[in-house]
């Protein structure tokens, strides 16, 4: 939870079962913090209610390491099995995690889900045939139970 605690701009990380000694420590560290930037009601709800812009990076677990890569940089996204592979314009990636989560992970307004296999980029697409997207030289299968989706995104 390391990455989505920088996001989110915490102090410190407690973990059970901690001591009191350790308690009082992340305390203090808050103390500290509320002393240097002032607490005011309108703080936190200003936080929930202003506009998040989304990272446009992501971090995926490859081979024991996390590497952090462009959204704008992933051309597709290809099932296989228990793993996916992410291609982007520089490289493709293989993970340990399912089509479904990470295509959660990616702006919906940009990327579509054309087939069980198969998520990509909208505006990565050059051409579109023969129920088949073309990006670049890989030719992705586009499903019945997808196609109505992705061609309304495209405005068709």
């Amino acid at each position: 939870y390391a990455v989505e605690g920088f996001e989110w701009a915490v102090l410190d990380y407690l973990v059970k079962p901690f001591s009191l000694a350790r308690f009082l420590q992340t305390m203090e560290k808050a103390t500290r913090a509320l002393q240097t930037a002032p607490f005011t009601p309108a703080a936190p709800l200003a936080t929930f209610t202003s506009p998040v812009l989304p990272d446009p990076t992501l971090f995926l677990k490859t081979d024991r390491h996390l590497t952090r890569i462009e959204i704008d940089s992933i051309l597709y996204i290809e099932s296989l099995k228990d793993y996916i592979r992410v291609y982007t314009t520089t490289d493709n990636y293989l993970c340990h995690q399912s089509l479904t989560d990470f295509t959660a992970r990616l702006p919906a307004d940009r990327f579509c889900r054309v087939h069980r296999s198969y998520t990509l980029a909208l505006d990565k697409i050059n051409q579109i045939r023969q129920h088949c997207a073309h990006i670049g030289a890989a030719t992705i299968p586009i499903s019945r139970a997808h196609r109505n989706d992705l061609y309304h995104r495209l405005g068709k």
